[in-house]
């Protein structure tokens, strides 16, 4: 059961590790990934911390 989920992530996965051995060297891509990594991190902060909010 455990095996076959990590087989089915994997492949799930390849495809997305794929484009991101063809287009490391473009910065608009690390841009891009900087931004999204960053706004879960914001929405994530948010909702832990909604009590302290005005």
């Amino acid at each position: 059961m455990i095996l076959d989920f990590l087989d089915t992530l994997q492949k799930w996965i390849e495809p997305f590790r794929e484009f991101v051995f063809e287009h490391h060297d473009n910065p608009f891509f690390w841009v891009v990934i900087i931004l999204i990594v960053l706004a879960v991190f914001f929405i994530g902060y948010s909702a832990l911390h909604k009590d302290n909010q005005l």
